[in-house]
Order: structure tokens, then C-alpha cells, then sequence
């Protein structure tokens, strides 16, 4: 596991009489590095009955059920420190992108929405402000080993990437626009969460209004484009072309 641990202080306004006394709270996220050890147990220093569904395993004060086997998800105690959790994750996550040997596997604890499996409404914000707080940072692996905001960044199909696959010769409107490096693809659904947009056929027309670079092309590019145009997907990019 890559283990990311932070200390919250309490807020002034915080008071819950099983916890008095208490200034701070720690909150711990395990990111499993090997996938067969499972995701999604919640802890309370020991482990609870519920499997959130988030990609990570969550360790927290939270006050639980008698029987531990269920947050009290309306107590103020406990949405304070859900609240924090989406922080942990996400300084984890930026901790994990820098690491060579996990970078890639870092994209895979992106938390979603969809994945939740048990009070979904209580889990759900720590979803929602992770991918926003991740939006807004250069974190998106690209094909040049780099590290790009999401909106810059675009998932292309094996076809596109075939097409533009000189990186250091591509049309006016890819100059601003990065492909994510196509190890991470397979995580479209985390990365589409933060932001990255798939490769549009208005992404590709503007990049076919490049005339100048469209007219330096060799003849061998220019049948692969055709080949790629008569393919049986791309009924869309075949229209837009036809309008250059």
C-alpha cells in the first residue's frame, strides 16, 4: 500500500460529546499497489463492516452503528471528517504521480461516483471534490512524459494517434492540445472525471483547417488519412471533412 496520513484540527464550532477533549483527527488513505488486495474498507482504527466502493481504503474516527457495521452518515462529527477525505486523497495522488515505478497506476484511485456501493450520498462529495480539485492541476500524464492540465490534455483513438503520431510536427491546433500517454487510456473514466475530453471530430476538423500543414503532407499520409476517414466508425469525421 502507499499510505498518505494528514492531521486535521477540530473546527471551533465542532462539538460532539463522544469526543470531547479532542483538538485533532488523523485521516489515513491506502492506495492498494497490488490490486488483488481489494479496495474500498472503511476503517474506524479497526475495520468496519462497510466496502465503500472508493478506490482506496479509508481509516478515520469515524462514530459508528452499535454493532460497527455502519457510519452514522447525519452526525456532524462524521461529515466533518468526510469532508476532509477527498484532501488526503488527492495529496496521495500527487505524491503517487511523482513516483516513476506507480505514476501510471495512480489514475486507477481517482474516486467516481458510480463506483459507490454503500451510502452513496455520504460518500459521494469525497468524489466530487477530488476530481474538482484535480481538474485544475497539471496531472495528466501525456505521450511526451509529461504532466498537463486536464483541459489541455485529450483521450484519442489508436486511429488519431496513428494520424498525429510526429509529435514534433503536427497542425496549429494540436500545438495547445496534448494526447494523454496511451498507458493511462484504459483509465478514460477517471480521467474524464477530471476534466480530460475525448478527441472530437470539431477537434479533428479544426486540425484539418491547418492548410499549410495539410499541404506539406506525403501521399502515403494522405491515404492512411483516407483509409481512416472510410473506416466504419467514423461516419462524423468523414462529414467534417467534407466540409474543408
Amino acid at each position: 500500500y502507499w499510505l498518505k496520513k494528514e492531521i486535521f484540527r477540530l473546527p471551533p464550532t465542532m462539538l460532539e460529546e463522544k469526543r470531547q477533549g479532542i483538538e485533532e483527527r488523523d485521516i489515513i488513505v491506502a492506495f492498494p499497489l497490488d490490486k488483488k488486495k481489494g479496495t474500498g474498507r472503511v476503517f474506524a482504527f479497526l475495520p468496519t463492516e462497510v466496502i465503500s466502493g472508493l478506490p482506496f481504503l479509508l481509516n478515520a474516527d469515524f462514530i459508528l452503528s452499535t454493532n460497527r457495521e455502519t457510519i452514522q452518515t447525519d452526525r456532524p462529527w462524521n461529515l466533518w471528517l468526510r469532508d476532509c477525505v477527498a484532501d488526503v486523497a488527492v495529496n496521495g495522488f500527487l505524491e503517487l504521480i511523482q513516483c516513476s515505478e506507480y505514476r501510471k497506476l495512480a489514475y486507477s484511485f481517482i474516486p467516481l461516483t458510480d463506483d459507490l456501493k454503500v451510502n452513496p450520498d455520504f460518500f459521494r462529495p469525497i468524489c466530487e471534490k477530488a476530481c474538482s480539485k484535480l481538474s485544475g492541476q497539471e496531472v495528466v500524464l501525456t505521450e511526451k512524459d509529461e504532466l498537463a492540465l486536464p483541459k489541455h490534455t485529450r483521450l484519442p483513438s489508436d486511429g488519431i494517434r496513428n494520424l498525429f503520431s510526429d509529435t514534433t510536427d503536427r497542425p496549429q491546433a494540436l500545438q495547445n492540445l496534448h494526447f494523454v500517454a496511451k498507458e493511462i487510456s484504459k483509465y478514460a473514466k477517471q480521467l474524464e472525471a477530471i476534466g480530460v475530453a475525448r478527441y472530437s471530430p470539431s477537434d479533428f476538423y479544426n486540425a484539418l483547417s491547418d492548410r499549410d500543414w495539410l499541404q506539406s503532407r506525403t501521399i502515403d499520409w494522405l491515404l492512411k488519412l483516407y483509409a481512416y476517414f472510410l473506416g466504419p466508425n467514423n461516419p462524423a469525421l468523414l462529414e467534417a471533412v467534407q466540409k474543408l
